[in-house]
């Protein structure tokens, strides 16, 4: 079941590891992403793989590195 309304779930260190694996199972559950990591060719990677299967769903990137607080994410 697709998620149809204007909500997201972040998740970051979605370049690899239990972010890349993390972001997986929530779009399996339908819902609309927002993914962050610094590495974005890993994420477009990811972003194809999840809506080759749910190709319903919303999935955005942001490239930034979290352990830097001038570069957090920017609001939508």
């Amino acid at each position: 079941m697709v998620q149809r309304t204007g909500k997201y779930t972040v998740i970051t260190g979605a370049s690899s590891g239990i972010g890349y694996e993390t972001a997986k199972a929530f779009a399996e559950r339908g819902k609309n992403l927002i993914i962050a990591a610094r590495r974005k060719n890993n994420m477009e990677i990811l972003k194809r793989e999840i809506l080759g299967i749910y190709p319903d769903l919303d999935i955005v990137i942001r490239s930034v590195d979290l352990s830097i607080p001038e570069k957090s994410i920017p609001v939508l």
